[in-house]
């Protein structure tokens, strides 16, 4: 589904409303839409600072990988901006953690718990998370873009190697909670498919 909004093109892949719709109707405890309400204000701090880096939105696409955000920068815009959108909406997310949680026993509760989880998930330094893209942005402050690239490539690849095994090791202390394993796998794979495209360009 595609549609605009202003300048601002708007695209829902059919397969990120049918995994929504899916979990919603499968979701008694309410946890994933605790979730999904944390993704929206994770996306509203991105689109907050990109906003106040006067910077515009071309377009935001919805999948079953996430959201993309696509922006109007210009190349010589200072690399401070881009980690500070990187890093806005993790921000956000660990703000609304702080804020809801004193409401233990509350349905708020696990709203708050899921912006906790949203955040930590991309503070880490890997792509395509924010901490990578922020870390990226640092990087190519000190040094040059293809070495700031290929370092890292080296660094996601060493933070998600812990973080399958400890997901590894969930599945069985959780009651078969497989949400860290598949974040895990599905940073691994991104890179081995980035890694082949890059080698396919050259």
């Amino acid at each position: 589904m595609r549609f605009s909004v202003g300048n601002c093109r708007f695209e829902i892949s059919f397969w990120f409303a049918a995994v929504v719709c899916l979990w919603l109707f499968m979701d008694t405890s309410g946890t994933f839409l605790a979730g999904i309400c944390a993704a929206f204000f994770h996306e509203a701090g991105h689109i907050a600072a990109i906003l106040l880096c006067r910077r515009r939105i071309i377009s935001i696409r919805l999948s079953v990988f996430g959201a993309e955000i696509r922006q109007d920068s210009n190349a010589n815009e200072s690399l401070k901006r881009d980690i500070a959108v990187s890093l806005a909406g993790p921000l956000m997310n660990l703000l609304l953690f702080l804020i809801f949680w004193g409401f233990s026993g509350n349905p708020l509760f696990p709203f708050a718990i899921a912006n906790l989880a949203l955040a930590l998930a991309n503070l880490v330094p890997a792509e395509p998370l924010d901490g990578g893209q922020a870390l990226y942005s640092f990087l190519c402050l000190h040094i040059n873009e293809n070495t700031a690239l290929r370092l890292l490539e080296w660094v996601s690849f060493f933070s998600l190697i812990p973080l399958g095994i400890c997901g590894f090791l969930l599945v069985f202390r959780s009651v078969y909670n497989f949400s860290l394993l598949f974040f895990s796998i599905y940073g691994v794979f991104y890179l081995v498919l980035k890694r082949r495209e890059a080698l396919r360009n050259f």
